[in-house]
């Protein structure tokens, strides 16, 4: 399983990076040259044959840009299992209205990737999408928002273990 965490900043990233290894046994994976020429800070941790990269955006505004990215890159690859299999997007949603803005956005943003919702994208739970690939292959992708409420208390835990279990629930 191929999967990218796209969150807020350095500090999300780093963050969720120390959490998923002391936590979950997750392994430092190295670099991804590529990722790191669009992402703010990016990271690739290992788990037996899983990868999981975690990029920063620099605000929440830039989400949206680097999920389109994202996405153009799934949809172009010509590679055999260059694809993400799981999209993860984690914010605090300080930036912007509403979280069905937000929804709303990232539908549009997958639209316009020509990739088509299965399911309904909601909160805190998995939908399903199909696209073509580069090599005319029809593909699913998996995707969440995690939209993380930090005004109370040990939230950010919450949050963190929330995304953990849906990621192993599929």
């Amino acid at each position: 399983m191929k999967s990218i965490i796209i969150c807020e900043g350095y500090t999300d990233c780093v963050l969720l990076q120390y959490f998923l290894r002391k936590v979950y046994g997750w392994k430092d994976g190295g670099r991804d040259k590529v990722l790191e020429s669009t992402f703010k800070s990016m990271r690739v941790l290992k788990k037996a044959s899983d990868t999981v990269r975690i990029g920063g955006c620099g605000g929440c505004s830039e989400i949206i840009p680097k999920l389109n990215f994202i996405l153009d890159m799934n949809n172009v690859s010509a590679e055999k299992d260059a694809e993400f299999d799981r999209i993860v997007i984690i914010t605090d949603r300080d930036e912007i209205e509403t979280e069905q803005d937000f929804i709303s956005r990232i539908k549009y943003t997958l639209a316009g990737n020509h990739v088509t919702a299965i399911e309904e994208i909601k909160n805190n739970e998995w939908s399903l999408c199909t696209y073509c690939n580069g090599r005319g292959k029809s593909l699913q992708i998996q995707n969440v928002l995690q939209s993380v409420k930090w005004e109370d208390y040990g939230n950010i835990q919450i949050g963190f273990k929330k995304l953990y279990d849906l990621s192993v629930s599929m």
